[in-house]
């Protein structure tokens, strides 16, 4: 009888597994009418372009997030550009602070260097893939199509401009005191972005933009996450926003107007952002990104006035700019070559192989090889491993480089730069009244109500 119950329940598991696995193959459907591009309408850095469809039922049975499922790692082919086929590795994560918005996020065939992010918005996939140091994108629709991208990194920019506390003077430099009280150990780190209107017309329009932007707050979560940092969400958005200002083509320039602007501190402290990004699209480029770099070793408090970055909409889109920036804004440094600051929190690169985490600035390869070397979606650290190659380099070890220490020690610190809001704040219409300026959080347009500019939001 026991023999019996026993191959019952062989056959039961077998045709469990058999069923899943087919729903998996069935998710993405062989790549068709695969082009190159040399260029987008939208943004730019796409080399290859493929179309499939999606079957829709597996999709929503691959984020079901109730209770039974939420541990469950989904295991889903794909078909890639090339003809090859990979194995996204995924599993269920939170996304704090967007309602509707669920998340998948793991590796790329099981590989810790592979980094695989996917959102499902109200039915419409969007994800993005990274395979050894090169970005795929997906974009899907709700009628159950999907296009698969690659990008030409060569024709990225990647110039950034680093600000430290001497690019700020005054003011900007005082410390807030924390008005209430610390963040609970793990607490995510609260995040407002803010998008330019021709960042958001280059990225689409409005709801591509926003979904754009949710993407990549899912991704930088991964990117922590899977280097060790924490088990949960690093950041929590708590707003998305498009901008009132105006680009400007120096983001030096853009991020400081941006940051002083008065109503853009008062939202700020209303929604208890503890860090703002800013996201533009000049119309020429000077650099890809900007932000002041959180505690360091001559600062290990930091300073909550500069929790402050930007990056443009096209490298944003076809890079881990983003990320990177939110990783200063934590605290990590970059390659020895381009930063010389004292601490053991530095990017790490593999000259010989050609490769170097997310904080790498890429200019020592590129001054050894003339072109750029792969990065990979990883902060430092020697706890991790890419080709039998350690990511990083023990703290107590000369020519330390370890991120992720660093920033595992910087997690509470940036947590506490804004007290986070009540269940009720940032919700609903508002009326803030700043220097003159009445901000209204309503949807309506620009308006004048007597000598005090109206911007109604």
């Amino acid at each position: 009888m026991n023999r019996l119950i026993a191959f019952g329940l062989a056959i039961v598991s077998a045709s469990l597994l058999m069923a899943s696995a087919s729903s998996a193959d069935s998710l993405f459907s062989p790549l068709t009418n695969i082009q190159n591009m040399s260029s987008r309408a939208d943004v730019s850095g796409v080399q290859r372009m493929g179309s499939g469809r999606l079957n829709v039922e597996a999709m929503q049975n691959m984020f079901d997030q109730s209770s039974g499922r939420k541990s469950s790692v989904n295991q889903v082919p794909i078909h890639m550009l090339d003809g090859s086929r990979s194995i996204l590795h995924l599993r269920g994560q939170a996304f704090e602070g967007s309602d509707g918005i669920q998340v998948l996020g793991g590796l790329l065939d099981g590989q810790s260097h592979n980094l695989v992010t996917l959102i499902n918005n109200d039915g419409a996939l969007t994800g993005r893939i990274w395979k050894d140091g090169k970005l795929f994108r997906i974009e899907g629709d709700k009628g159950g199509r999907y296009q698969l991208s690659d990008f030409q990194k060569s024709g990225i920019p990647h110039r950034r401009q680093y600000l430290d506390v001497g690019d700020m003077a005054g003011q900007q430099m005082q410390r807030r005191r924390i008005q209430g009280p610390p963040p609970e150990p793990g607490e995510p780190v609260d995040l407002l972005v803010y998008l330019s209107k021709r960042a958001v017309e280059k990225l689409g329009g409005r709801d591509k933009a926003f979904n754009h932007v949710n993407l990549l707050v899912a991704e930088a979560n991964n990117i922590f996450k899977q280097s060790g940092i924490l088990s949960g969400p690093m950041f929590r958005l708590v707003r998305t926003r498009v901008s009132v200002l105006d680009d400007h083509n120096d983001p030096v320039i853009n991020i400081k107007d941006w940051m002083t602007f008065k109503p853009y501190i008062a939202e700020r402290d209303d929604v208890g952002a503890d860090l703002v990004s800013f996201i533009t699209s000049p119309e020429n480029r000077k650099y890809c990104s900007t932000g002041f770099r959180g505690p360091e070793q001559r600062n290990p408090r930091g300073y909550s006035e500069l929790g402050y970055s930007l990056t443009t909409a096209t490298c944003g889109y076809s890079d881990l700019i983003f990320a990177n920036e939110l990783g200063n804004n934590m605290g990590a440094g970059r390659e020895r070559y381009s930063d010389r600051q004292k601490g053991y929190s530095y990017a790490y690169v593999n000259l010989a192989k050609r490769w170097g985490t997310i904080m790498a600035s890429g200019y020592d390869c590129y001054k050894k090889y003339k072109k750029f070397c792969s990065e990979l979606p990883i902060f430092s650290t020697p706890r991790i491993a890419y080709k039998g190659d350690r990511v990083g380099v023990p703290k107590e070890q000369k020519l330390a480089a370890d991120n992720v220490d660093w920033v595992r020690r910087n997690m509470t610190i940036v947590a506490a730069y804004r007290p986070r809001a009540t269940a009720n704040g940032g919700s609903g219409p508002r009326r803030t009244n700043v220097g003159g300026i009445i901000v209204e959080n309503d949807g309506s347009t620009t308006g004048r109500t007597g000598k005090e500019r109206k911007i109604k939001w």
